[in-house]
């Protein structure tokens, strides 16, 4: 599978390693999987590292339809959380940053990062499961 995810209910944070070619369906499968899963909470932080991703076959129409996605999932909620997406690849920072302009006007908070250590820290300082404001 390209995109795995595991709970870490003791940080309340959802780790998911993005792996070899990623498409539009393989996100959206993993972002339904992920949400439909009982041990998931509304307000749980994502880690999204794709430092390991070798081919990028996610598409703007792809990242529109994921943020429609969450939205419809979680916002309804009010609950903020954040996404530290870590990345070097130019287009995945590039598409990560549109998904970041597409929810800015929603309880998540999205930061794009180059380096795994700094997502973790930005991660790890948030609050959790904070009523969005």
């Amino acid at each position: 599978m390209p995109i795995a995810f595991e709970f870490d209910p003791e940080d309340h944070v959802v780790r998911l390693s993005a792996s070899g070619v990623v498409t539009d369906a393989e996100l959206t499968d993993t972002v339904e999987a992920m949400y439909a899963d009982p041990r998931h909470r509304p307000g749980m932080h994502e880690l999204l590292d794709c430092l390991p991703v070798t081919r990028v076959g996610v598409t703007p129409r792809g990242v529109r339809a994921i943020a429609a996605l969450i939205s419809d999932r979680l916002d309804r909620h009010r609950v903020g959380w954040r996404i530290a997406i870590v990345t070097r690849s130019a287009t995945i920072f590039a598409l990560a940053r549109m998904y970041q302009l597409l929810r800015d006007d929603s309880p998540e908070q999205v930061q794009v990062f180059r380096d795994l250590e700094p997502a973790e820290v930005w991660i790890a300082s948030a609050p959790r499961g904070v009523p969005a404001g």
